[in-house]
Parts: structure tokens; sequence; C-alpha cells
């Protein structure tokens, strides 16, 4: 049926149609990089400001009902304001699909209003069920990453012999946040036997996407479509810095980062203890790390006698709900970028003596990471509170 097929490129909430994904499913997870001259320079857009030129390349996850779960590579470049990306995924249905996509985004900031105009063309093809190409051009009012705006495109649908299947057009509003949540809803008309989406809307941001809609035609029927589709980027190059490994890719290698200065056979225990002992605060503290370097959070990744130290980005909206709190989950530590230091009030310390009482406690540290938090907000005598004590000791006698 015609209207599980593409509608339109540029939003993540439409990545479940075999359409070609615009280069915001790869750019933006390039907002990991604290570098300014790379695409976190720019919050809105996430391309070059200054005009130079940047490459990244990753490991692409997706998830929908059509095709199930999916694996695969891209690649992305960027020079100025224009982006081109590519993908190929392998899917559990057994199909492949191949993506490629261009993108101009093009800011315009007034004395009164903050203007961005996008205009987007991808192509998909899927070794099942055809191929498409996309376009979409629309404007977006507001400020750099919160706006609202107005959206336009259209798909045209072949099948795997390259006949002509029909064509959709369609047309929305949207509201988007921190420049990747997006709430939009608009209207979708089929043309040439092709089945529109009819009135739809969705949500999307960070990968994940859903919708609802009701198809055009006359159908009564409502149906609701999700999923989520994430590129994780590894490394980039750009032409400011050269290469450089990624922070989602830095944290991932904090599976691995001991201390040196210990023994062999602690070291040894070191890295047995975070895959077996300390197995769960190690996986949630991975996964929270993986998770705020995807949505921009985390502004560099340091390794220190063991420990992964992942230092947040003040600027970030997010931050606002976190503002200057730590937390440390097995050998992560993470928090504000200018609570993460070596003062006097030694905060950076204080968190690698958690770490230690990871290492000791093993999975009876779950209870440290459940009542810390709840005391902090809560209680003025906090760091007062014996497991807080022990720990900024015992990092003192480790000789932290």
């Amino acid at each position: 049926m015609m209207g599980h097929l593409s509608t339109r490129a540029g939003t993540a909430d439409n990545v479940w149609y075999d359409r070609a994904a615009l280069p915001e499913h790869c750019f933006g997870t390039s907002r990991q990089f604290a570098n300014p001259y790379t695409y976190g320079g720019d919050p809105l857009n996430y391309v070059d400001p200054t005009g130079m030129w940047a490459g990244g390349v990753g490991l692409v996850v997706s998830w929908d009902e059509q095709h199930g779960w999916g694996f695969g590579v891209g690649a992305a470049a960027e020079v100025g304001r224009y982006g081109i990306n590519t993908s190929y995924m392998f899917h559990q249905d057994g199909s492949n699909t191949l993506d490629l996509g261009v993108e101009a985004k093009i800011p315009i900031q007034t004395p009164y209003i903050y203007l961005e105009i996008n205009i987007g063309l991808g192509f998909s093809m899927n070794s099942y069920t055809g191929a498409v190409l996309s376009s979409h051009g629309g404007a977006c009012v507001g400020e750099v990453g919160n706006c609202v705006g107005v959206d336009q495109g259209g798909s045209l649908y072949f099948d795997r012999g390259g006949g002509f299947q029909g064509m959709t057009v369609y047309t929305e509003v949207y509201m988007q946040y921190a420049g990747e949540a997006r709430i939009s809803t608009g209207y979708e008309a089929g043309l040439f036997g092709a089945e529109g989406r009819g009135m739809y809307a969705g949500v999307s941001g960070y990968g994940l996407h859903a919708e609802l809609t009701h198809l055009d035609g006359g159908a009564d029927a409502v149906e609701a479509n999700y999923g989520y589709r994430h590129q994780f980027n590894i490394g980039e190059y750009d032409s400011k810095n050269g290469m450089h490994f990624s922070n989602t890719a830095k944290t991932i290698g904090g599976l691995f980062a001991l201390d040196v200065n210990q023994s062999i056979l602690a070291m040894s225990w070191q890295l047995i203890s975070r895959f077996t002992w300390e197995s769960i605060q190690t996986a949630f503290g991975l996964g929270i790390g993986i998770l705020a370097s995807e949505m921009g959070v985390v502004e560099d990744v340091s390794y220190e006698r063991g420990a992964t130290i992942l230092r947040y980005d003040p600027k970030h909206p997010i931050m606002r709900l976190f503002k200057d709190r730590a937390f440390t989950s097995g050998p992560f530590i993470a928090g504000h970028r200018d609570r993460l230091t070596r003062d006097e009030d030694d905060i950076l310390g204080h968190e690698y003596g958690h770490a230690l009482q990871s290492r000791l406690f093993g999975p009876g540290y779950i209870v440290v990471m459940i009542l810390s938090p709840i005391s902090a907000a809560v209680s003025k005598e906090h760091m007062n509170m014996f497991i807080e004590r022990d720990a900024t000791e015992r990092s003192k006698r480790y000789g932290f």
C-alpha cells in the first residue's frame, strides 16, 4: 500500500518510511564534538559556521515495523552551510537500503527575528520495496535552536524494476526545540495512484519518532507509526583539527581505561570487575554517557586513573535541569564542566571515591546511586553523610 511509502525528506519523524534520510540523521550526531569549528558551533543548523569543512563516519542503528532492526554504516560531510550524507543498512527482514541526501540550511539573522531556510533532496532504494526520490523546502522563525516553521515537499515512488508508482505532496507546520526535538502536524495528498497520509501529527527527537495518520482517500482508520534511527559517529575529520574520535567512541573506550599506576593484578581486577562485579552500574554509566554524548551534552571525555570523566557543556539546554550536579556510575564520572575540577572542593576527587566504592561494593553500590541524589536534593548536609565522607576519604587514601 502506497500509504506506507516515503512522503517527505528532512525530518526524523518519517524515517520508518522508505525514503532517503537527509543529512540531519547523520549530522545530528556530530553535536558531540566540542570543537567550535564543527557542527556544534551552530546549535540549530549544526553545520560549520566558519566556511570550513568536516566529515564523519559511524554506525547506524534503526528499527521500524516494516523492516525490523537495521544495522549499517554511514558517512557525512559538510562544507559551509551545505551537507551530504550516505548510509547503507542491512535489515532484519533481509532487505538492504541505500540512502543518499543533500541539504542546505541558510540562517538569516535580522535585528528583529531569526529566520532559517531549509532545502533538501533525498534518494532511498530498498531491495524489497523499490526507490523513493524526495525533496522539501521550508522556513523556521524564532531563535537559534528554538523556532516555529512551515515545511513543504513531496516524493516520487518507483518499484524495483523502475516503474513509476505515484507521488505524494505535503504541507506541515512544526515547532523545534534545542535544534533536535520536534512536534509537527500537516496534510499529505497522494497523486497518480499513490495514497497519502492525509492528516498527520508526529513527534521526534534524538532518533526516536512517533506519528498518528488518518490515511487519505477516504480511509477511516487512524494508523500509528513509530520507530528509531540514529547514527553513532565514531570519528571525524575537519579542516581545523584533523582526525579525532567522537565523544561517544571515547566513552565506549572508557570500558578499557585502567589505572596504570597499579600492579598488573590490580589492573586485571579493575577490568574484570567492570564486566562482572560492577556490571550493572557499568552498563548504566555507559548508557547514560552514550546518550548524553549523542544529545550533544558532553563537551569533553578524558581518562584519569582508570576512570572515564565526561564533562558536560553548561550551555546545553538540558543543563538547566541538572545545573552543577555530578554523579558516578561504575567507572564513569559525569557532571558540569566547571564542577569536575581539582580545586579546593575537589569534586572530581570526591566522585572518584565513589568509583572506588563501586569497585568495593559491587551490586551493593546501586543503593548509593539511589540514595545519594535524593539526599543531595533534600538535604544541605548531604556531604556530611557517611557514604559521602567515605568517598572523599577513600579517594585521598588511594592517592587520587
